[in-house]
């Protein structure tokens, strides 16, 4: 005689308290899982997802970021001329020089500032042919010669006076901000754009920090690499724009060191102490699996449908805290102060939720109730049925 798993199911309805409680334990275990690991996945993202594999990007010889580079209209013309540029229908080359200066801005809520970055840009720093994720969400584009501002979502929320319609004021001049864009959680989530010619008047200066164009053909890149570092006329150092995010992101390791070893530390002890509630749970229910064999069900059916009702509550209490907070956490954004683009400037991100986070979070429920239901189970089954009868 087997006993059948709808068993499990029915037990799970006919003891609501117990099944609310230890899911609740589970729920939460799995929804500070999303919490630590989107914090990570979005600070990740922010340096990962920026750039295109298909752009280069030039700096100064030597340079290690935007800040401390330097490239001339001249070398920026050079460039330009280059036949691996590639063409917009116009002929024109898809390249753009950039201008990247940091500004120290008052947060909300406190006098305290923080640095921001400042880009100046131009109308080809929005053209999507050179595949950046910038679209203005709010608000429109700045207008050249005019002191306007775009500011990236996170900054609108994050700073004061940083809204459409608000003016700033840095380096003895009004800013108007006239739009709010969204980076698509790149690192340019954590900037303003201006015009470039304001910006570099401002600024008192000359020359760009930095030459952007998309190859016509990405594959010949390292050829390209090498011929701008030959060129003598240049004094020039180039990369793949993936590449040098990825560079920078190593300015915010110490954070993500710091998550790492909260979210493992935490993962550790919940993943235990949740383990321990479904333990208590099916231990309190030797009695019951000794009469099920008094019955007549052999020790091997009982184990695995107790098993099964064990996952089935991992699987309901996962669901429980992952759907919550695949909701609530994307919707998070947070900053940390970074060592990017050759200075400490705040960095702006939004909490990141995978499909690949809530799968592995749903699996280790599962794997939570089964480590904490097999051992009690197995224990009971082996029992005799006098002495199960017997527990208390």
């Amino acid at each position: 005689m087997a006993l059948p798993f709808s068993y499990s199911w029915k037990n799970v309805l006919a003891r609501p308290q117990n099944t609310v409680l230890t899911a609740l334990a589970i729920a939460l275990w799995a929804f500070l899982f999303l919490f630590f690991n989107g914090f990570i996945a979005g600070l990740n993202g922010a340096f990962v997802n920026s750039g295109s594999p298909a752009n280069m990007f030039v700096l100064r010889a030597n340079s290690t970021s935007e800040i401390n580079s330097s490239v001339t209209r001249e070398q920026a013309s050079i460039l330009a001329a280059l036949p691996e540029v590639a063409r917009a229908q116009d002929g024109s080359p898809l390249l753009v020089g950039e201008c990247n200066v940091v500004v120290n801005l008052p947060r909300v809520g406190s006098d305290k500032g923080a640095n921001v970055t400042i880009r100046g840009a131009s109308e080809k720093s929005f053209d999507p042919s050179l595949g950046r994720s910038v679209r203005i969400v709010e608000g429109r584009k700045f207008n050249p010669a005019s002191s306007e501002l775009v500011v990236s979502r996170n900054i609108s929320k994050r700073y004061q006076n940083a809204t459409v319609g608000s003016t700033l004021h840095f380096q003895g001049h009004d800013w108007k901000v006239v739009g709010v864009f969204d980076g698509g959680g790149t690192a340019f989530d954590s900037e303003m754009w201006g015009d470039r010619d304001d910006v570099m008047a401002l600024f008192k200066r000359e020359v760009y920090s930095s030459v952007t164009f998309k190859m016509a053909n990405p594959a010949g890149s390292a050829p390209l690499i090498k011929k701008i570092a030959a060129d003598q006329r240049l004094q020039l150092q180039a990369t793949t724009e993936r590449a040098y995010y990825d560079a920078q992101q190593q300015g915010s390791d110490w954070m993500k060191y710091i998550f790492y070893f909260l979210t493992f530390v935490f993962s550790f002890s919940m993943f235990f102490a949740s383990a321990n509630a479904i333990f208590a749970a099916v231990q309190a229910r030797t009695r019951e699996i000794g009469t099920l064999r008094a019955i007549g069900f052999s020790g091997g059916n009982v184990l695995m449908v107790f098993v099964f009702e064990a996952i089935v509550l991992g699987l309901f209490g996962g669901l429980l805290g992952t759907i919550p907070a695949a909701l609530l956490i994307p919707r998070l954004s947070t900053g940390t102060t970074s060592f990017t683009n050759g200075g400490f400037s705040d960095l702006t991100f939004n909490f990141k939720v995978t499909p690949e986070l809530i799968g592995l979070s749903l699996a280790l429920c599962c794997l939570i109730s089964l480590i904490g239901g097999l051992l009690p189970s197995m224990r009971a089954a082996r029992m005799g049925i006098t002495s199960a009868l017997r527990e208390v």
